[in-house]
């Protein structure tokens, strides 16, 4: 059951500037409370927006409708593709920085977490290299941000966001 809907303030901060595969995000977090707050686990994502498209295609049918088994229907021919987009967010690097902890009123939590990008390269960004030469299907990564997540116990889980430039290559 969830007793406090807005349990803690999370503020995030680091170095603007573009990082590279190899990297170290040093990110200060601050929790500060608005009230007794246990949390389970807190941790630093470095998240991407990726969107995919695929290029679907299928049969048409003649008017005699369906093929039956085992009989050849000279009707059905193949349609061209129709595009199929979806939009997904996809975690990249993640470290938690804190974990099984109370916090309580005036005393913010201030934490430095380092994240280290790499030594490979995330899920989605081999995905996206691998389906560079396939005319039916890309994947594109828009964007990416850091998002602290906040597993709050016996309350909303929290989450702040900031837009990060990451090139990984």
């Amino acid at each position: 059951m969830v007793f406090n809907l807005e349990p803690l303030d999370i503020s995030l901060d680091f170095e603007r500037k573009t990082y590279r595969l190899g990297d170290t995000i040093k990110a200060n977090v601050t929790l500060t409370p608005l009230g007794g707050v246990r949390i389970r686990e807190a941790t630093l994502n470095l998240v991407a927006q990726v969107r995919q498209a695929e290029v679907k295609a299928g049969w048409a049918m003649g008017m005699d409708g369906a093929p039956a088994p085992g009989r050849y229907n000279p009707s059905g021919v193949p349609t061209r593709g129709t595009p199929v987009q979806t939009v997904s967010m996809e975690a990249g690097y993640s470290t938690v920085f804190l974990s099984s902890a109370s916090l309580s009123v005036g005393r913010p939590g201030r934490y430095n977490v380092a994240l280290e990008l790499g030594p490979r390269l995330p899920r989605v960004v081999q995905l996206s290299k691998e389906l560079e030469r396939d005319a039916n299907s890309s994947l594109t990564i828009e964007r990416w941000w850091l998002e602290v997540q906040v597993d709050v116990a016996m309350g909303r889980d929290q989450s702040a966001t900031k837009d990060i430039d990451v090139i990984l290559t």
